[in-house]
């Protein structure tokens, strides 16, 4: 008797966790659509600052911003993933993260720090890295 009430109260928190986890997804697609919108935006604005100013700086900007939706575009694609398949959502992470640190070489070369740059990069092979191994360690489970 007592199993049974404690196997329905499992379930009641497994279902309102599911709950708590759909809520959680909704706000966060709702808020990666909203930073979409604003960084397209400002991309336009940088766009024709640099169209008529044509210095250098408005064109890192301009770089900068198209990179940022880059990155959260694949920050939705992620989320997407991990809704079709749990199993692949570390995958997209890492993805997201080797999206992320390209964007920083590229801008650590746009910017030219050398010491950026030898930074960045190390933080690219590292995470190709992590990636190769997640990839090769999900697809033996698969």
């Amino acid at each position: 008797m007592t199993e049974t009430i404690k196997e329905k109260v499992i379930r009641k928190i497994y279902a309102f966790s599911e709950i708590v986890n759909l809520i959680a997804e909704i706000i966060i697609l709702s808020l990666l659509s909203i930073l979409i919108g604003l960084v397209t935006y400002y991309t336009i604005i940088d766009l024709e600052k640099a169209l008529h100013v044509g210095s250098a700086m408005e064109l890192q900007f301009l770089i900068d911003d198209i990179l940022l939706i880059l990155v959260f575009v694949e920050l939705l694609r992620s989320i997407i993933a991990a809704y079709r398949k749990r199993e692949l959502y570390l995958v997209a992470v890492g993805e997201v993260a080797f999206i992320v640190a390209v964007r920083e070489v590229i801008l650590s070369v746009i910017t030219r720090t050398a010491v950026e740059v030898v930074l960045s990069s190390l933080a690219v092979l590292i995470i190709a890295g992590a990636l190769w191994l997640i990839v090769k360690k999900v697809s033996a489970q698969i």
